[in-house]
């Protein structure tokens, strides 16, 4: 839906946002910040108001649920290195 959707702009924000994930994956605080936005950013660029719901209520959950909190994408990759 994204894809039939999405301006130069968008795909320009995306780039960035794609760079800013690099750079939080290097931080020792783990930060989903731009992880979050790039999320966003795709379920705006459907203009499907119900997709960009669904991506926020799936973001909240994730940020209110215990078990997602156990399971961050850095401890993942610790745990496969293992």
């Amino acid at each position: 839906m994204a894809a039939a959707q999405i301006t130069d702009a968008e795909v320009a924000h995306l780039d960035a946002l794609v760079e800013a994930m690099t750079t939080e994956n290097l931080l020792a605080e783990v930060t989903e910040v731009a992880d979050r936005d790039f999320h966003m950013a795709i379920a705006k660029a459907t203009r499907n108001a119900g997709v960009v719901r669904t991506i926020e209520d799936l973001w909240h959950l994730r940020s209110t649920s215990p078990n997602a909190r156990c399971f961050t994408p850095r401890r993942a990759m610790r745990r496969s290195a293992r």
